[in-house]
């Protein structure tokens, strides 16, 4: 696996029905009908600087599956190796903080994944009868 691949680090931040990035809009949503925050840009996030790779590894290991090594293509020149997003300002002018740690907001999406893909499998299933 190239270097550069394995220190790529973002911030990360859970978008599902219950995960932090509902709850940004809508709170955002709120003060905009008090007349707050209008024109400004927010940046959401947890704050935490995780790389790629110990993402990919959390994922397997919450899924149950570390014995799936990622494939690392190194295919993204143009990838910023080092992206942070600060949420101090939707802190500080929103009230905004984080719900749901990372490994919370994942088991949420995964446990939405699998679901989905449960029904969809038993709906195939049944329709070819």
């Amino acid at each position: 696996m190239p270097s550069a691949c394995r220190r790529s680090i973002c911030t990360w931040l859970s978008i599902s029905a219950t995960g932090n990035a509902v709850y940004a809009y809508v709170m955002l949503a709120e003060a905009l009908l008090q007349g707050r925050g209008m024109g400004q840009a927010y940046n959401f996030s947890n704050e935490l600087q995780v790389t790629v790779l110990k993402m990919v590894d959390l994922i397997g290991r919450l899924m149950g599956r570390t014995n799936l090594p990622p494939l690392v293509l190194n295919d993204a020149p143009n990838e910023i190796p080092h992206q942070y997003l600060s949420a101090e300002k939707a802190r500080t002018q929103l009230g905004w903080k984080a719900q749901y740690t990372l490994e919370e907001g994942l088991r949420d999406t995964i446990e939405w994944y699998e679901e989905f893909f449960r029904r969809r499998a038993s709906r195939g299933s049944s329709s070819s009868l």
